[in-house]
Parts: structure tokens; sequence; C-alpha cells
């Protein structure tokens, strides 16, 4: 009956119901630690914190859809390019290539700050979003100062791009080292270490979504 009544909220608000209430309980909170000013001022700013709290959260999931979109459309014609040149190549398919025991994944460190960075790319976006919002609602009401929503602001728009920038440099990497493997045919085990590679990163995406999705009740991946 829970479950029920949960989900007809969720299709009653565009906003999922668990970001109602994280807001609510961030806003309260905030609220409470702001008492020390005045009542009226702290109830400003913590139904202010609620909006900024459930808004930045949902609208930038929505944003951070579209960036992570375009990064696993770019993996997913790695993958193509990887399954032709292992059935072209190497006659062997890719989900073969999983169970070939001595492949290695290649750049473990690199793979390891890009899946880090997919999976985090939510936190950038989302406290980029927050801080937009703040300064909105500060242009509107005054009701914070620029030095509560500008460090906001910085981080998120670093920390996404550094986010966004590491994914892309590590993709035009293995794009590189894809067009050499197209050439005359290197190691064998060498496309099988870059074919695992995409895997995990396409596990990262996967990994990052359901985790979202557990907190907020919001896709991001496609």
């Amino acid at each position: 009956m829970n479950r029920r009544s949960l989900s007809n909220v969720n299709k009653a608000s565009p906003v999922d119901f668990r970001l109602l209430l994280y807001g609510s309980v961030i806003g309260v909170l905030y609220g409470l630690s702001k008492l020390g000013d005045s009542a009226d001022e702290a109830t400003a700013q913590g139904i202010a914190m609620s909006i900024v709290v459930t808004m930045a959260i949902w609208l930038g999931l929505k944003m951070c859809r579209v960036v992570l979109l375009l990064v696993e459309k770019r993996l997913d014609s790695l993958e193509v390019r990887l399954d032709a040149l292992l059935e072209s190549r190497l006659g062997q398919s890719n989900d073969q290539a999983q169970d070939h025991r001595s492949a290695r994944p290649a750049s473990t460190v690199w793979l390891t700050i890009a899946g880090f960075c997919i999976v985090t790319t939510p936190v950038g976006i989302v406290a980029f979003t927050g801080g937009v919002i703040m300064a909105v609602i500060d242009l509107q009401v005054d009701v914070y100062t620029v030095s509560q929503y500008v460090p906001v602001l910085v981080f998120g728009a670093s920390y996404s791009l550094i986010c966004a920038g590491v994914q892309w440099v590590y993709l035009l990497r293995i794009d590189r080292i894809i067009y050499q493997l197209e050439q005359p045919l290197n190691s064998h085990d060498l496309i099988n270490g870059f074919t695992l590679n995409t895997r995990k990163l396409g596990r990262a995406f996967s990994k990052m979504d359901t985790l979202v999705y557990k907190i907020t009740g919001q896709r991001v991946a496609a």
C-alpha cells in the first residue's frame, strides 16, 4: 500500500517524492542553523534552501543525462569498432574476448580515473546547478550572499569540466589506439585489453545510473 501511494505521488508530480523529501529535510536543518539571526530570516533561508536542493538535483540530473549521453554514444561507437576488429582479425566475438584469461585491461590507472569521473559527474553538475539557482534567488529576494553561492558555482563548474575533460581525453586516446589497431594487426592481448576497457567504462555508467536512481529516483544514463 505504501509503495502504491508513493508511486501515485510520483506520477502526480514531475519531481520525484524523494527529491522533495531531501529538499525539505535539508531546508529545515539549514533554517535551524540560522535561528541565531532571526526567526523570519531563518524561515526564509530554510524555504529557499529547500527549493535550491530539490531543483538543483532535478535540473542537474537532467543536464547530466545530456552530457553523459554524448560520452556513452561515443563509447558505443568504440565498442562497435572493437567488435569489428575482433571478428575480422581474430575471428572472435566481443563476448568471447571477455573469456580470454590472459588479457588484461590496458592503461589501468587512466581507466580507473575515467570510471571515477563518470560515476561522480552528477556531483559537479548538481553543485553547479545549485549555485546558479542560489544566485537567481538572491537576485530576486536577497536571501543569500555572494560568498555563499560563488564557491558552490566555482566548485560545480570546475569539477564538471574536469570530469567531462578526463572522459573525453580518455576516449580520444582509445580512439587513437583503435585506429592504430585497425591498420596492420597488432597484439591479440592488446585488442582484448582495450575491449575490456570499453566494457568497464560501460559498467561505470550502469553503476552510476543505478546509484543515482536509488538515491533520487531519477535516471541519468540512457
